[in-house]
């Protein structure tokens, strides 16, 4: 096997970078982010991280087709339902899916299939790797095969953890 090409300035300068077109808000603190990426969100128990997130889901929802992965709250918590409600999310049920309990290992399956969601939001890091005794090399592998994704990661702050 040879050695991989250099690339020149022009290149790099011409390569078509695909973006999500944010409005309002989310483009004054985001621009139009790469429709592929890990981002991680985490805070404290009570810090917005919820709100947040739905926030954050619509935005995406407009334009991608959309799927939050929740693996802690139950679709069936008044609270989560609530969240539904307040941001309004029937205006993007087109674009937007809910999956609880999923395994790393569907998630993955469902990713494989042919329109599957472009931006994936998990909650939560520490249920899916640590509480499922999943590893740092099973992140690498879901994060690779998926590298055309935008895929959040939603955690938890405990204190200074």
């Amino acid at each position: 096997m040879g050695l991989r090409k250099v690339l020149s300035v022009t290149d790099i300068t011409s390569i078509k970078i695909a973006v999500i077109k944010f409005t309002g808000k989310f483009f004054d603190v985001f621009g139009n982010p790469q429709r592929k990426g890990r981002w991680f969100v985490w805070g404290e128990s009570g810090s917005g991280k919820s709100a947040f997130i739905f926030q954050l889901l619509k935005e995406f929802a407009q334009t991608e087709k959309t799927l939050l992965v929740t693996n802690e709250e139950e679709r069936s918590d008044e609270a989560f339902q609530d969240r539904f409600n307040l941001f309004n999310m029937h205006d993007v049920k087109d674009n937007l899916q809910v999956i609880d309990k999923e395994s790393l290992q569907d998630l993955a399956e469902r990713l494989r299939k042919r329109n599957s969601a472009q931006v994936i939001i998990i909650d939560s890091v520490p249920y899916m790797f640590i509480y499922k005794g999943l590893t740092l090399q099973d992140y690498f592998d879901f994060v690779e095969e998926f590298s055309d994704r935008l895929i959040i990661f939603i955690g938890h702050a405990d204190g200074k953890k």
